[in-house]
């Protein structure tokens, strides 16, 4: 969720604990994924399965929406985790799931008025894996032997299990105030975690019929202390005191609460994935034909099943037997065969900042510079690819670029992309710096020099490929979002040196 929210990915990026300390974003997750690699081995041994870390394909699951420099980062984080960057896989959530519901398309559970999902060529279906943090879309459609294609671009939000607690927390707040919420965590976080523990469970057990009220057990008599600490009166008498004292009341150290006050924590986000699950339909040309499949933890919600078949009554909804689990079995199928999904739709616009000869027609006066005697136009989009169109798995872009100064010995390459498919130049709104690609020239003359860029879509990644047309020196890497990053440059004889990003 964090890496949802950062714009700007960094390997310094920092986390804070409940308790607001921070911590090394790429530590945390890499000491996760270390516990998980170990588990697994360790679970394999105990099973008389030896099998060595180099014998292993790891595929790292992330949400399908997070940007490219969060991709990045996790997967530096597997590799800090002790994972052969070349024996790692990064596989989208969402996809992974279209993965296993299309090998499953037979044994789905659903409602008897809607049908199974047709394992036919021609299928349409839209994942929606709604997890804690995100909600997820994918389209594809099966095109037969066991392939898929994309049919519009992935997207999503913030809209996940949690923000139905941060409902509940904000409720909460108000009844007893931030210093008490505060104290908790610092003085009785177990108290703390029981309380949304709890919360959790009732989220799950709500129906759509239930009406009256509902039981749920809360730390009364730690609450009761510290609300005294801080207010000089009791947890009963603040909830007395609130807005809310018609809907929750305490009964023997209990709380009690209106179920239709629970079920208005929903709706905010189930409204939210509604409008994302109908912005993605909008996009699909044969609208009536798309299956609508729900997976991830989120999706068991009876709640937020029911929002979602009634908003969007025309389409066949289903959800898998097991939908929790349709990520982590479908990403070990992709990991079998990375090829199942053969194109891709691109969500934004690429292009490389660049300064191009000026022409008083095309540019701003503003932006007119001179560089050794030459009038340039600065922060030029150069498009390589605009957003929604289809490339297929492993299509690749070339691109010529050329210095432009003489004895130069680095030459920078911007990389942006965009939400707009004609973006004038790299400082416009839609616009966002995402990383740079660095070549070092060789041997740099008074000669200007061509760089050949190649760009590979359709993976989960993308991959860029730098060469001086010259020297046929060649910088490669599958990802360039993040600064500080040190890279094998290799050189015509494929011998290596360092290299820098």
């Amino acid at each position: 969720m964090k890496l949802f929210e950062k714009e700007n990915m960094s390997p310094d990026t920092e986390l804070t604990d409940i308790k607001g300390k921070p911590v090394p974003a790429k530590e945390v997750f890499a000491l996760s994924i270390r516990f998980l690699k170990q588990h697994l081995i360790n679970s394999l041994s105990r099973q008389g399965v030896d099998v060595a870390d180099f014998g292993i394909q790891w595929v790292l699951t992330v949400p399908s929406i997070w940007s490219d420099g969060a991709k990045q980062f996790m997967r530096q984080c597997a590799v800090k985790a002790g994972i052969q960057n070349d024996s790692l896989m990064i596989s989208l959530e969402s996809e992974a799931a279209s993965i296993f519901c299309h090998h499953i398309s037979s044994n789905l559970s659903v409602d008897a008025c809607t049908g199974g999902l047709s394992s036919k060529k021609g299928t349409q279906y839209m994942i929606v894996d709604m997890g804690g943090g995100t909600s997820d879309i994918t389209a594809l459609e099966n095109i037969g032997k066991n392939q898929l294609k994309e049919i519009c671009r992935a997207s999503g939000s913030d809209c996940g299990g949690i923000a139905v607690d941060n409902a509940f927390y904000t409720i909460f707040m108000h009844i007893v105030g931030q210093a008490v919420i505060d104290d908790l965590i610092n003085s009785s976080p177990t108290a703390h975690l029981d309380l949304f523990r709890e919360f959790e469970c009732v989220k799950r057990s709500l129906t759509p019929e239930q009406t009256g009220k509902i039981t749920m057990s809360i730390p009364f008599l730690t609450l009761t202390q510290v609300c005294e600490k801080h207010h000089n009166k009791d947890f009963v008498s603040l909830l007395k005191a609130s807005k809310y004292n018609n809907q929750m009341t305490i009964v023997n150290d209990k709380l009690r609460i209106e179920i239709d006050l629970l079920k208005l924590l929903f709706k905010q986000t189930t409204d939210k994935i509604v409008n994302l699950i109908k912005d993605s339909l909008h996009q699909v040309q044969n609208k009536r034909a798309v299956n609508v499949i729900l997976v991830g933890g989120f999706s068991e919600s009876l709640i937020v099943q029911h929002a979602i078949k009634s908003s969007i009554p025309s389409h066949n909804i289903i959800v898998p037997n097991e939908a929790t689990l349709a990520v982590l079995k479908g990403a070990v199928i992709f990991g079998t065969d990375p090829n199942v999904i053969v194109s891709r739709v691109v969500r934004y616009t690429y292009g490389f900042q660049v300064s191009n000869e000026f022409d008083p027609k095309l540019h701003e006066f503003l932006r007119q510079v001179e560089v050794d005697g030459l009038q340039l136009c600065e922060k030029v989009f150069e498009k390589f690819m605009v957003i929604n169109s289809t490339v297929s798995l492993g299509q690749k872009m070339k691109e010529t670029f050329t210095t432009t100064k003489k004895f130069q010995e680095l030459h920078y390459l911007p990389l942006f992309t965009s939400t707009k498919k004609e973006p004038g130049y790299t400082d416009d709104k839609a616009c966002k710096h995402v990383g740079n690609v660095v070549v070092r020239i060789p041997n740099p003359t008074e000669n200007y020099r061509d760089i050949d860029v190649t760009i590979c879509f359709g993976h989960t990644e993308l991959q860029i490929e730098a060469v001086d047309v010259e020297s046929g020196c060649l910088l490669v890497y599958s990802c360039v979002y993040l600064p500080m990053l040190g890279l094998q440059v290799r050189d015509q004889n494929g011998d290596q040196r360092k290299g820098e990003i």
